[in-house]
């Protein structure tokens, strides 16, 4: 499952999130493996997909990004996360 949001793009695995993004000065990429332990929470609104690495950090994905997938990415979410840190 792959979405893109601006700048940054993302691939969600069985293993975890792929992101990668733009480095701040356009010649290459930055590139970040979250595994499913590293997240602290997953949060779902009607516009958007917040996954929480801390308690204060998070990537915010616009469910427009997610499009048609996002019923699997929430599925997956429920399968590897457990339930006291997801809210779907």
């Amino acid at each position: 499952m792959v979405g893109d949001s601006g700048g940054m793009h993302f691939s969600v695995q069985d293993d975890g999130v792929h992101i990668s993004m733009r480095s701040p000065d356009g010649t290459g990429k930055q590139t970040e493996t979250m595994t499913w332990e590293m997240f602290y929470l997953a949060l779902a609104t009607r516009e958007y997909l917040y996954l929480y690495s801390s308690r204060v950090n998070a990537y915010i994905i616009p469910r427009s990004a997610v499009g048609e997938s996002m019923d699997r990415l929430e599925s997956l979410l429920a399968e590897k996360l457990p339930e006291h840190r997801r809210k779907l």
